[in-house]
């Protein structure tokens, strides 16, 4: 039952999973509360908690009860109603399903720890924490297992939150695409995704941006704030514009969560060929060939060193080559048995 969503990074990951598990003979029902025909409330409800959730607008105790009414819906309108093998959640809104005593194997699908990701946001107080955590953890002990999107942001919480037997790492995958980048004299970059969460580096990017090192173009939702002058180009509805740019552009806030975490456009990026220019404070960088880390004081002297086309096709080639070690059915090995086989 993977959760679907808004057009992002995370979205891709359920219907690749569909996909996988599908082409193996099984059916997959996808799941979205926005889907269900409940109540108009819901429809509305929905959205809005997400927002709320994001930008600290609803108590702990209120967030944790909506959780369970939406658990409620998930059980009422899908699992008592079919005999399903397993279910599987991305989701943390909607993860308290996973609390509850269920005929199936239960698979929390994490793409990062949620809490950790509220609480660096700045937005909740410590009570707010307090109680999320305890929901968090429940969810995490309540699981048959508790999957990553990377290695890194597993040992994260299990050196920090949870060392429990049932933590693994099924790892986000893409596919290496036929119509490869090439060098280009000057090399522009380019940066795709999210941009309304606090980890995302704005003012980082915008300051990479005066610097004037390389053209750099941003693509992604919300729009940023006009006042941190980024040459801002839209919401990208298709991957195929990175065709146009020589370097993929990862920025990132500095908090611990950050520096141990992972970027979904990361493998967007190679999966193009493109070496990725990283922040040097992020940890595992050399799990992703083709990286090349920054900093603000040396971001000037790393272009200059990938305007040399032998020096940038190495790192594309190496780059292009671990997007195809990282194809989505060579990352999604092992789901079948995880969910029974």
């Amino acid at each position: 039952m993977p959760h679907t969503g808004p057009p992002n990074a995370n979205a891709v990951r359920p219907l690749e999973i569909r996909r996988y598990m599908e082409a193996r003979g099984h059916e997959v029902v996808p799941v979205d509360l926005l889907d269900l025909a409940y109540t108009k409330l819901v429809r509305v409800k929905e959205p809005f908690v997400s927002y709320a959730l994001r930008y600290g607008l609803m108590g702990g105790k209120a967030l944790v009860s909506q959780m369970r009414k939406w658990a409620d819906v998930i059980q009422r309108k899908v699992l008592d109603l079919d005999r399903f093998d397993a279910v599987i959640c991305m989701s943390f809104l909607h993860a308290h399903i996973l609390t509850r005593d269920l005929p199936c194997i239960k698979i929390y699908d994490c793409p990062t720890p949620a809490v950790d990701e509220l609480e660096y946001g700045g937005e909740y107080s410590d009570e707010v924490i307090e109680t999320l955590r305890e929901e968090e953890m429940d969810i995490y002990r309540s699981s048959d297992h508790v999957l990553f999107h990377w290695d890194t942001y597993r040992e994260y919480v299990r050196k920090y939150r949870y060392d429990g037997p049932n933590l693994g790492t099924m790892s986000y995958g893409c596919h290496a695409k036929d119509g490869r980048v090439r060098f280009a004299q000057p090399p522009r970059a380019v940066y795709l995704g999210y941009l309304g969460g606090y980890w995302a580096g704005l003012e980082l990017m915008s300051r990479l941006s005066r610097q004037e090192a390389c053209d750099i173009d941003v693509d992604g939702f919300p729009r940023p704030d006009r006042s941190l002058d980024l040459n801002y180009m839209g919401f990208a509805k298709d991957t195929d514009v990175l065709t146009g740019y020589q370097l993929g552009l990862v920025t990132c806030s500095r908090d611990r969560l950050r520096c141990e975490g992972f970027s979904a456009k990361h493998l967007e990026y190679i999966s193009y060929g493109l070496p990725v220019l990283v922040p040097e404070w992020r940890t595992g960088l050399e799990l992703i060939k083709g990286s090349v880390p920054y900093n603000e004081e040396n971001f000037g002297q790393v272009v200059a060193g990938l305007s040399d086309e032998d020096t940038w096709s190495r790192l594309s080639d190496q780059a292009y080559e671990q997007a195809k070690d990282l194809d989505w059915d060579n990352t999604l090995e092992g789901l079948e048995n995880i969910c029974g086989g």
